[in-house]
């Protein structure tokens, strides 16, 4: 007897049941369904895939292929134009193209604010501190930011690892995020960012704020592992003050960012307070490979 057999024997059981009880029953057989038909999906895969050509989500929230987005803002009485592209592989990015030997390739991840929500490409910390860069090396600086909105520090571990043997990068600079934000795999195998106030999530109630933590600390420890076994230079903040005082001690951390919100979205940081995050990581990339560059 095939699965399809076995699933209308179930459901033509069930008529003579309470209703109430019968949609229950039905509704849990249906999506065991759904979890059996599912092909398991390795999010973990060294490697970041393009899209299809379709253009459609793919499963691990990135952007579709070449997506591009315009969004206008009211900002100090004004109507402000921000553009939204990405690349091929989803990323709001210069394309990512096969590295050769006179690249030095900058990977930048983190949430919204690394991004860049609410502000033109040229004005976010990563842009800014690659342009600096690019003054102090006689190689050709490629900057691939990776950064995601509103995801979660278990994204940035995870981008770091599919970036290292993606775009094999010499330089990787990041914000983590808050440490009550996670990644969710759901009953249709799709990744999602759980993220604490605007997600209403049954797994909020099984953690705390000592696993947070924790869960960050597995996330630290897989980046700091990945950057000395591949003898990258890595520069890393922080937003959360929690995650500050574990990490004040750290020879590559530039400290955690008090945030505004007067970009154009007037959510999220503005162009001075990524001009203060990009100074900060240069002088500590100065600080830490100078000789090396």
């Amino acid at each position: 007897m095939n699965w399809t057999e076995t699933i209308s024997q179930i459901i033509n059981g069930t008529k003579d049941l309470d209703a109430g009880l019968r949609d229950i029953i039905i509704a849990s057989v249906k999506r065991t369904q759904r979890s059996y038909n599912s092909q398991p999906i390795n999010y973990w895969a060294p490697t970041f895939v393009k899209h299809d050509d379709d253009n459609t989500h793919y499963k691990d929230g990135r952007y579709p292929s070449n997506h591009c987005e315009i969004k206008k803002f009211k900002h100090n009485n004004e109507t402000i134009e921000i553009r939204y592209d990405h690349n091929a592989y989803g990323f709001r990015s210069d394309e990512m193209l096969e590295k050769t030997d006179n690249d030095l390739v900058v990977v930048t991840t983190g949430d919204s604010i690394t991004y860049g929500q609410g502000l033109n490409v040229e004005y976010r910390y990563s842009d800014l501190f690659c342009k600096k860069l690019q003054q102090n090396t006689k190689k050709v600086v490629k900057n691939y930011n990776i950064a995601m909105p509103g995801h979660s520090n278990d994204y940035i571990s995870r981008s770091i690892y599919q970036g290292i043997h993606t775009f094999r990068p010499d330089v990787i600079i990041f914000l983590f995020t808050f440490r009550n934000r996670l990644e969710w795999v759901n009953e249709t195998n799709q990744l999602q960012q759980i993220v604490p106030g605007f997600d209403d999530h049954t797994i909020f109630n099984l953690i705390n704020e000592d696993w947070s933590m924790y869960n960050f600390f597995k996330n630290f420890v897989l980046i700091d592992t990945l950057c000395r076994l591949y003898n990258l230079k890595f520069c890393f903040g922080s937003l959360d003050p929690v995650i500050a005082e574990g990490m004040c001690q750290h020879t590559n951390y530039i400290g955690n960012i008090e945030l505004d919100n007067l970009a154009y979205d007037n959510e999220h940081p503005g162009i001075e307070k990524h001009k203060e995050i990009a100074n900060k990581t240069y002088n500590k990339y100065i600080e830490l490979y100078d000789k090396e560059t």
